[in-house]
């Protein structure tokens, strides 16, 4: 049997990483001081472009509140890690509320795993996302532009087939740290006669096969 040869894939150059992150963005850095802020950011996130699609279309001073929060330190094990989760924290905060609650379900599922738009639309429809409309069609449509932007956004890949998409095992991992939180995941639901807030909270244990509830003492701690 022949082997081909392996070849060690070096990482991008600081300017070659500026460029890269610079065109994704597609922002237009008017100004020294603006430059200045978009390399920052770019050095602290590694030139991640989930983080450059989130800005592309803001303001400097955006921009500076993003470098403030990617630069504070974060309770995770490495400065890799840290930087990881500070990045796709960051780009899940410039999302709307229903992306938002669209983007945690899918971390519900295994590892790659083509997940169907089909699926999240059910799944947001029981958890009273999508409220406003009167039919499933209603729901699909809008289920399809949120999968959409998130895509763009970097947080989604596109999946095996045109009505699926998949989550990258590390921006899965962030997802299921982000939905663990106990404050980092309310909807809100209005109704005629009061305005309440409902917290959601996740269990996730996927791949483990389960063929029913946990015991109550393991999910209590």
């Amino acid at each position: 049997m022949q082997c081909r040869e392996k070849i060690n894939l070096q990482h991008l150059s600081e300017p070659d990483s500026w460029e890269f992150f610079k065109t994704t963005a597609g922002t237009d850095f008017d100004t020294p001081e603006f430059e200045a802020v978009g390399r920052l950011v770019a050095k602290e996130c590694g030139g991640l472009v989930a983080v450059a699609k989130a800005l592309g279309d803001k303001d400097m001073e955006e921009w500076h509140k993003a470098l403030h929060r990617l630069q504070r330190n974060l309770p995770l094990n490495g400065d890799d890690d840290k930087t990881v989760f500070n990045c796709i924290k960051l780009s899940y905060d410039f999302l709307e509320s229903q992306e938002k609650e669209c983007f945690l379900v899918c971390c519900l599922f295994p590892e790659d795993h083509n997940i169907d738009k089909e699926e999240i639309a059910r799944y947001g429809m029981g958890m009273g996302l999508f409220q406003e409309f009167n039919t499933m069609e209603q729901v699909r449509g809008d289920t399809d532009t949120i999968a959409k932007k998130l895509i763009v956004s970097g947080l989604l890949l596109d999946g095996d087939k045109k009505e699926q998409v998949k989550m990258h095992d590390v921006i899965r991992d962030v997802a299921v740290l982000i939905a663990s939180s106990s404050s980092s995941w309310a909807s809100s639901s209005r109704t005629d006669h009061h305005h309440c807030k409902q917290q959601q909270v996740f269990m996730v244990q996927a791949g483990f096969g389960l063929i029913e509830w946990p015991r109550r003492e393991t999910y209590e701690k």
